[in-house]
């Protein structure tokens, strides 16, 4: 499934072959156009989250707006699970529990129910949640604004407290993933940071000059991508890398099934619409450029994530 601004999904039935269904809450407007109008990043359409559990997706919407929480089972009929909610800055889930990722957080088990947590104790904008197995289980919550960093860790989604160190993580927020006990936090700035306390303490590994997407964790590595390149670990601390199969890839959004399968989409400024580009890989090196007859260029796309949808009207007859 991949979500993106002025309310967009677009999903996949075929391993990452082809992408249908693709709908959104505006066709004729095209982000960032005459007059920068409309801003497609602070608006109640804006795709801030999305998160497969207990059968189905679960995506959050708007920004600098009151938001709306949204869950499909089949991945073209979407439902209001929550309206007029705080602006929301992600979705994780582990331990059973849906933790949206605000202050306070909200919580879920079931993905349709909603109730208030707590404060996630960011004392920053908060960015992006994630989950890491350690310890029974930990909800690693992210905040940025500016050169302000926050990091908070919980064992229940309610209650966070502050990290101790986050050694100069850095700015623009990309990702969070968690494996084998692992964390890692990955920053636009080119460095990411690993964590094997569930988020207590956090060192810096300086990669390159700027990264795109990830962490994507699959399984026995951490994935990082940067122009051309992607970067691979076993814990976070220590990083190889290696040549991507055309030099210029770079990319906004990627998933892994957990078959093997990537899927990506370009993230460069204003490289949507007609210059949008769907991709697909087996190892996250070698990619494998869609065809324009196998989806529909439209708005940015913001989050892509892997799940099984029941049969019927979105992936089948």
């Amino acid at each position: 499934m991949a979500l993106g601004h002025l309310g967009r999904t677009t999903v996949s039935c075929d391993d990452g072959r082809t992408w249908i269904r693709d709908r959104s809450e505006d066709e004729t407007s095209e982000c960032w156009g005459d007059n920068n109008e409309p801003d497609c990043d602070h608006s109640e359409f804006a795709g801030r989250g999305l998160v497969y559990a207990m059968g189905g997706f679960v995506a959050s919407w708007g920004w600098g707006t009151p938001g709306t929480l949204t869950r499909s089972t089949n991945g073209i009929d979407w439902t209001e699970v929550g309206t007029d909610t705080p602006t929301f800055a992600g979705i994780a889930f582990g331990k059973g529990t849906l933790v949206a990722n605000s202050s306070p957080t909200w919580l879920s088990t079931d993905g349709v129910e909603w109730d208030e947590g707590g404060s996630s104790m960011l004392g920053a904008l908060y960015r992006g949640i994630g989950f890491v197995d350690y310890d029974g289980g930990r909800f690693i919550a992210v905040g940025q604004d500016g050169s302000t960093l926050g990091i908070s860790h919980s064992k229940d989604g309610r209650t966070f407290t502050r990290a101790v160190a986050t050694d100069g993580c850095g700015a623009s927020f990309k990702g969070i993933a968690g494996g084998n006990g692992h964390a890692v936090f990955a920053s636009g700035g080119g460095n990411v940071c690993w964590s094997d306390d569930g988020g207590a303490n956090w060192t810096m590994v300086d990669l390159t000059g700027e990264l795109d997407a990830g962490p994507v964790f699959t399984g026995s590595e951490f994935l990082v991508w940067s122009r051309g390149r992607v970067h691979r670990s076993a814990d976070g601390k220590t990083w190889t890398n290696e040549s991507l199969s055309s030099s210029n890839l770079r990319f906004g959004a990627v998933a892994r099934s957990p078959t093997g399968t990537f899927v990506a989409v370009n993230g460069e400024w204003q490289e949507w619409y007609g210059a949008q580009h769907f991709y697909r890989s087996s190892d996250g090196k070698t990619w494998e450029t869609l065809p324009a007859s196998a989806f529909q260029g439209g708005h940015p796309i913001t989050f892509m994530t892997f799940g099984y949808l029941e049969g019927g009207n979105g992936c089948g007859p």
